[in-house]
């Protein structure tokens, strides 16, 4: 059973795996990957009970399979550096145009609702010590399955910032040029993590990311809105970049998938 440290490591992986700028589709088994190797190490601790042995903690994180099927119903759990939230507009437009392309023989796609989800986790005793990671992580567990999805797709936008002078920075000492000359470059970088997982084991099928950059000039005096408004576009462009290579990698999941079920007949 995949318990809520397996989730953050399993969270934690991606975002390192994102950083990388990689993508990647997961189908293989659990005990498959068991049964290469004899086990080590102290007996199994009783269901339920955390673990200071690390080897039996490893045999816990890999003892989960991949029982995905089409169609599926995904919860969309967008995070912020301040938790759990719904998406904005313009990106939830995105989403809507997805959903509309991969067609219902992929499924649907609902939003996780945080206040759903904080319903949802009052079934649920938090450990004392739990990090603020899993807490979330097992909060969308709970809220996913509390709108009755197969699976989560939990992504991370962001995006940062930054001003430079060009060589007309010195009209910036005149009235005039202050307001008029584009005197300072505006750049922005935008970046999304992603990962799709199974609500109820905690399976993770894909690893995602999304990039974009973008650059302007301005004048001294709007040089604050420019940035503001270019660290919007980035971010909204980098969840772009993720969401067209959603289809590819369902795509192949989907067929991952079909030909494990045909070789186990």
């Amino acid at each position: 059973m995949t318990t809520w440290r397996d989730w953050a490591c399993i969270v934690a992986a991606a975002a390192v795996l994102a950083g990388c700028n990689m993508s990647a589709v997961q189908t293989s088994s659990g005990s498959d990957y068991l049964a290469r190797t004899p086990a080590i190490g102290l007996p199994p601790a009783a269901a339920g009970e955390a673990t200071t042995n690390l080897n039996e903690a490893v045999r816990r994180a890999a003892d989960v399979e991949p029982t995905l099927q089409f169609p599926t119903k995904i919860c969309l759990a967008r995070i912020e550096r301040f938790g759990l939230t719904e998406p904005p507009p313009d990106e939830l437009a995105q989403w809507e145009q997805l959903s509309e392309k991969l067609g219902p023989s992929v499924g649907e796609f609902a939003v996780l609702n945080p206040l759903v989800a904080s319903l949802a986790a009052t079934t649920y005793t938090h450990p004392a010590n739990e990090a603020p990671l899993a807490r979330m992580v097992a909060d969308i567990r709970l809220g996913a399955a509390r709108e009755h999805c197969d699976t989560a797709f939990i992504y991370e936008p962001s995006a940062t910032g930054k001003t430079s002078n060009t060589p007309l920075q010195l009209l910036d000492l005149t009235i005039v040029g202050y307001f008029i000359v584009p005197s300072t470059g505006v750049q922005a970088d935008g970046t999304v993590q992603a990962l799709l997982v199974d609500v109820r084991s905690g399976y993770p099928y894909a690893q995602l990311t999304g990039q974009s950059h973008n650059e302007t000039f301005t004048t001294g005096n709007t040089r604050g809105n420019a940035m503001v408004s270019h660290e919007d576009i980035a971010r909204l462009s980098a969840v772009a970049d993720l969401i067209k290579k959603i289809p590819d990698t369902i795509s192949t999941l989907r067929t991952r998938l079909s030909d494990r079920k045909s070789s186990e007949k």
